[in-house]
């Protein structure tokens, strides 16, 4: 097909793309504005400078064999309207120019942030608040460094002098062309990634995801389980108890699929000091006679695996950056228990007793679960979220507590914990 054919199929083509399109676009007037801020700052635009010194600009297309196609304008090819065809026999040289957002200054806004942020920390507390403000001083700087924007020069390409078969310098052109493979027009614009690498460099999927939280569960049955085998043991009331646990999620990953699916699995731990005599344990004078010292705590680790569908998806673009998530899930999880009780009778001799028992054991649960999530960046949310964790009942055994000295109980009752709760959680996600 030689360029005069070539050129009336593609510009009818291009005729009937924009007449399909034009009750297309999913999106407003200001949603378009922010979809095309972000196109024309990441993908390149071209100055097309031909043989006889005239200069084009807009965005490499496509090129077929021998012709460059170009779209006039930095927004999203969408619509196509003012489309020139351009043969390579007449085009001297294309400058890439790409007005996204400036390298230095964001790797720079992180660096420092980070930096800044541990030496804050280690001066105010100590490694975990370095850490908490290293990444908070990363991120809130880089969100400031990633709105500094140039115009750079990143590709001059010389096509004086081409070889259809191979010539770096046309690999490099189709590359950064919105079409690399051919040129293609939909009437519906939320089919474009599915057609474009290059606009799934810019705007891209969201498949994976990987998650890490912290929560807070409330559950006044559990520590009413503990205090009624306290009392029946025949201890002191005990002068701290707790019943509120913070719990870490890590080892999370999901994958998402039709954008409004996920499917995944993690990994959740915390530790519940739940009951003590005396309160501050620690610090309480141990050679003091005739007193008792016991302390019951709890462990638990969840290993997870839930579903959850979006009711408000974000968007490809994305436009939007909250969704509302809602699921639920299966739990297989490892509670461990752990008693310990200490008597010292004379300080003198050393006549004490001292006993301690534990175990970890084996439970199955459900799980409800609903999270906000804001896209703080593109790839990167932040969530608010709430679950429901409802678990089978822990039966444990009477344990034997048998010592050397008579004011420790022989025995801690049988009795049953009830692990189920409602816990509240804040995330980050890695999606891409």
């Amino acid at each position: 097909m030689n360029f005069k054919k070539r050129l009336l199929a593609l510009s009818l083509f291009c005729f009937w793309g924009m007449l399909s399109a034009q009750d297309s676009i999913p999106f407003s007037s200001p949603e378009q504005k922010v979809i095309a801020k972000r196109w024309s700052r990441l993908q390149p635009f071209a100055d097309v400078v031909l043989n006889n010194g005239d200069t084009l600009k807009g965005q490499p297309l496509n090129f077929d064999m021998d012709t460059l196609a170009i779209y006039p304008s930095t927004n999203l090819p969408y619509g196509m309207a003012g489309i020139r065809f351009i043969p390579l026999s007449d085009i001297d040289r294309v400058v890439l120019n790409r007005g996204g957002r400036n390298a230095m200054a964001l790797t720079t806004g992180i660096t420092v942030g980070i930096v800044a942020g541990i030496a804050a920390g280690f001066a105010i507390s100590g490694p975990g608040a370095a850490l908490i403000l290293g990444n908070v001083g990363g991120g809130g700087l880089g969100l400031i460094a990633k709105n500094i924007h140039d115009t750079q020069t990143f590709a001059e390409l010389d096509l004086k002098s081409y070889n259809l078969d191979y010539n770096e310098e046309l690999v490099k052109l189709q590359k950064w062309s919105v079409f690399e493979d051919s040129l293609l027009l939909t009437n519906n614009m939320l089919e474009l990634p599915h057609q474009s690498k290059a606009i799934r460099r810019v705007f891209q999927p969201k498949h994976f995801r990987i998650s890490f939280a912290l929560n807070v569960g409330f559950n006044s049955g559990l520590e009413e389980d503990i205090l009624n085998v306290i009392k029946s043991a025949g201890l002191p009331l005990p002068q701290y108890s707790n019943h509120t646990a913070m719990g870490f999620e890590f080892l999370d990953f999901a994958w998402r699929f039709n954008n409004r699916w996920i499917i995944g699995g993690g990994l959740m731990i915390n530790r519940d000091d739940l009951v003590s005599y005396p309160y501050n344990y620690e610090n309480y004078n141990y050679e003091e006679p005739g007193v008792k010292h016991y302390h019951y705590s709890l462990g638990l680790k969840d290993f997870r695996v839930y579903a959850e569908y979006a009711i408000w998806p974000v968007d490809w673009f994305p436009v939007r950056r909250t969704e509302l998530l809602l699921g639920g899930g299966f739990i297989v999880s490892r509670p461990n228990t752990y008693f310990s009780c200490y008597y010292l009778n004379d300080p003198i001799t050393y006549d004490d007793g001292y006993v301690d028992a534990g175990n970890t054991y084996t439970i199955f649960g459900a799980q409800l679960r609903a999270s906000f999530h804001v896209y703080v960046l593109q790839n990167i949310s932040l969530s608010l979220g709430m679950e429901g964790n409802l678990y089978q009942n822990l039966e444990i055994s009477s344990v034997d507590l048998s010592g050397s000295i008579p004011e420790i109980p022989d025995e801690l009752p049988a009795h049953s914990l009830n692990y189920s709760t409602v816990r509240l959680k804040l995330g980050a996600h890695i999606s891409f």
